[in-house]
Parts: C-alpha cells; structure tokens; sequence
C-alpha cells in the first residue's frame, strides 16, 4: 500500500514538475481514478484531462468513466454511455418498463444538455425523445409531449409529424403559454 501511495505521489510531483497533466491522466493507477481526477479538477484543463481519464476509464469502468464525461461536460460521451445502457436493455424490457426506463433516459439527456446550455441536438437524441413523446401522447399526455420536445430542441418536424400521426392539432409552445405572471397577493395586506 505505501509503495503504490508513494509511486502515485512521485507520478503527480513529475506531471507537475514537467507541466504535462497528461502524464497523470495516462499513466496514474485504474483503481486510483479518483485521485486523478482530483489532480485533473485542481490542476489541469477539465474538460481535456478529465474527458481523458474518461475515456480511459471508458473500458474498465462504465460509470466511472460516465462521471468524467459528466465532470467534464462532454455531452457526446455521457449520452453514448445512457444510449448503450439503454438499448442493451431496451429489448428485454416489457412496454411499461420501456416507457419508464425511457423517461429516466429523456430526463438524464435534456436536464444534463439544459445544464451545458447545449444548443445542437443529435440525431438519435431526437429519435429517442421522439419515442417517448410518441408514447406520452398515446396515453393521452399531450402537454408533456410537446414539452419534452420543446425542451429537447426537436419541436419542429418531428412534433408536427408525431400530432399529425394521431389526428391531433395542437398549437403553441407549452413552455410560455401555461405561465401566469400575475402579482400574488399575500393575505391580510391591503391593495
């Protein structure tokens, strides 16, 4: 134990020393991810050296790996490791548990792109969410579908199509038309 304590402290003293944070991120222990990773908050660029530690973690620990790519805000990564995570589920799933294994997977993606204030939306983000709006509105929860397709960035066609599909129109955008900014008044004081 004191040895690899010692060979992990002489490993950061040489990254620091030479100004090469990647020397850490490459060759620091697996089972001392942690550790590296607080090297790489504290003294390296996070989104580089941790996306690093990410993707080296990628093939000996998923979620490890997924906390890097989270810590770093590199959206790309995280959402691969959730669309993986949920195809490799997703057959063996009944529909109920799809649909809500489905909206754990939509509220992960859209509350982490809100987060990064990620404007770009890719192509399968879109066809997964599109999938879960899809079964919203077949149980009828039409607001929340349009929600989550507003919020998601893919409103547009695919909005269009998936109320069209059902005979449904619906107009407006649900994240400004249900807003009531009247003042409240507090009880017991006059107007």
């Amino acid at each position: 134990m004191e040895n690899s304590r010692d060979s992990f402290l002489s490993l950061t003293f040489r990254s620091l020393i030479n100004d090469d944070i990647m020397q850490i991120v490459e060759h620091s222990k697996i089972k001392r991810w942690e550790e590296t990773l607080a090297f790489c908050i504290t003294h390296g660029d996070i989104q580089s050296h941790v996306t690093a530690l990410g993707d080296r973690l990628l093939e000996f620990d998923e979620q490890a790996a997924l906390k890097c790519y989270l810590i770093s805000e590199n959206f790309n990564a995280a959402f691969q490791i959730w669309k993986n995570q949920f195809f490799e589920l997703g057959g063996r799933l009944s529909l109920d548990d799809r649909f809500h294994y489905l909206k754990g997977f939509v509220e992960k993606v859209l509350v982490f792109k809100m987060a990064i204030i990620d404007r770009y939306v890719r192509p399968e983000v879109g066809e997964i969410v599109s999938e879960y709006a899809e079964m919203l509105i077949a149980h009828g929860n039409l607001e929340e579908a349009h929600e989550i397709l507003a919020i998601s960035g893919t409103y547009g066609n695919i909005a269009e199509r998936l109320f069209k599909k059902r005979g449904i129109v619906y107009k407006g955008n649900p994240l400004w038309d249900i807003v009531d900014v009247r003042p409240v008044k507090k009880q017991g004081v006059p107007s």
